[in-house]
């Protein structure tokens, strides 16, 4: 298969507090990750295994240390940021909002970035396509759940066509059965070759359809194989985590 991210021998250290207080955390020690076009990728492991900072790497919101992450065979420093951005879209599980309705945040890249807009019907069925088909255009933000809210920054990443897209617990708070189709429809597109899935989550009806799970401890991968096989067995960084997502 080929490669959309190349993680190579990649290092990250994170300060936390500040004065006397400071300390810094190595959370990447020589990470090593090849990531397949149009792989669904599933990332599992404890609070601080550098899960979202992996993440963030693939898309320059964090530089490594040292090493090298490459998105479609080239080094992510040498991308210009925004188009990098656009490339790898990260949807985080915190909603970040835009402008006062529905249409600002699902159009809000798009005019960024200067493209056209699509008509509205476009726009309606990108809304349908993260389990909001009876959500108005026009419909406040304020007005939406925390999960509507959610899919709602989603559409607005995919309004961008990305190639690859990260999802940092982004359907944590939304009902299961809407969780489920939204990422049904992001399997499609990967299989069809549309799209590579890195999804961070510790809920475990999630993580059975994927291709295959990682698990980060130690900052390294210290586990990965297919859903069925993990799950089965799963390494001591990921237990807990699993077993919440079971509760």
């Amino acid at each position: 298969m080929e490669p959309a991210i190349v993680c190579q021998e990649v290092h990250k250290t994170l300060r936390a507090g500040d004065g006397e207080s400071a300390h810094h955390s190595a959370v990447l020690a020589g990470l090593d990750l090849t990531v397949g076009r149009g792989e669904c990728l599933g990332v599992l492991g404890p609070s601080g295994s550098g899960k979202t900072t992996l993440l963030k790497l693939i898309n320059r919101l964090l530089d490594v240390d040292a090493g090298r992450v490459l998105v479609n065979d080239i080094d992510v420093r040498e991308w210009e940021v925004l188009s990098l951005r656009r490339t790898a879209q990260l949807v985080p599980q915190e909603p970040i909002l835009f402008g006062a309705t529905v249409r600002d945040n699902v159009t809000y890249g798009l005019t960024a970035a200067g493209r056209e807009v699509p008509a509205d019907g476009e726009l309606v069925a990108l809304l349908a396509e993260v389990a909001l088909p009876e959500i108005a255009l026009e419909r406040p933000v304020a007005a939406l759940s925390v999960g509507q809210k959610q899919r709602v920054c989603l559409a607005r990443a995919l309004a961008l066509e990305p190639r690859i897209l990260m999802l940092d617990e982004t359907t944590a708070s939304v009902e299961p059965a809407a969780a489920q189709a939204v990422l049904e429809g992001l399997y499609g597109r990967a299989r069809r070759g549309d799209l590579t899935l890195l999804h961070v989550t510790h809920e475990v009806p999630k993580l059975r359809t994927l291709d295959r799970l990682v698990v980060l401890a130690e900052g390294v991968v210290a586990a990965e194989g297919p859903p069925a096989t993990i799950l089965a067995r799963p390494p001591e960084a990921a237990s807990r985590e699993l077993e919440r997502g079971r509760a």
